[in-house]
């Protein structure tokens, strides 16, 4: 990770905005947290951008576009911060677009908030996060489903020390992804149903696409 973006998750938040454009969301400038990330594309300065996203239940889904690069939400800790939706493979929508957030922009850091997907596990895929955003970075988040909780879809990926709960192949996908320090939690399935933590999508052995688990 480049030592400016280390920086960022080892300052408080005051310390995080000294030099930085940023926005609030919640009693702030903006209500919801798209309509930042929209705004956000339309900057002319490429610059880290930060988002704090106020205390509160975010009921909605967020999508940080190819292009939007450099985004940075920051909650007020995961049990506080927390965005959800309800999208589910049974209810019509793919795996890919049942995701509560799905991440694109390049360099996108979050810290300090939850992305679940409130659908039970009797409707199938039900995505909390999906990240193919290079040199993402989650930092004191949780990440919550049930049945493919996770797609790390593609690009080079770390979370330190993070929250991840599911049931079936709740962390899957074909990038590189580290997980150092993190909680990686089963929850009850389906009955016929098993646990399934991880299913790595790489489909060519050359690639250099991995999940790596590591002290968690």
């Amino acid at each position: 990770m480049r030592k400016h973006g280390s920086t960022l998750l080892s300052r408080t938040f005051k310390r995080v905005l000294r030099h930085m454009l940023w926005w609030q969301v919640g009693s702030g400038n903006f209500k919801t947290v798209q309509d930042a990330v929209n705004a956000a594309a339309k900057r002319k300065l490429k610059m880290r951008f930060v988002i704090h996203v106020k205390k509160g239940v975010y009921r909605e889904n967020i999508d940080v576009a190819v292009h939007n690069d450099n985004i940075m939400l920051v909650g007020d800790g995961l049990r506080n911060t927390i965005t959800t939706s309800g999208r589910s493979f049974q209810d019509g929508y793919t795996t890919y677009s049942s995701a509560t957030a799905g991440i694109d922009g390049l360099h996108f850091i979050a810290r300090d908030i939850t992305f679940q997907n409130i659908v039970g596990p009797h409707k199938g895929q039900v995505v909390a996060l999906r990240s193919e955003s290079d040199l993402f970075v989650f930092y004191r988040c949780a990440i919550i489903g049930y049945q493919d909780t996770f797609m790390a879809h593609a690009q080079r990926q770390f979370y330190r020390p993070c929250y991840i709960y599911g049931t079936m192949d709740f962390i899957f996908g074909n990038s590189a992804v580290v997980f150092q320090n993190c909680y990686i939690v089963a929850r009850k399935p389906l009955d016929g149903q098993a646990n399934m933590i991880t299913a790595q999508g790489r489909g060519d052995p050359f690639q250099n696409t991995r999940i790596s688990i590591h002290n968690s």
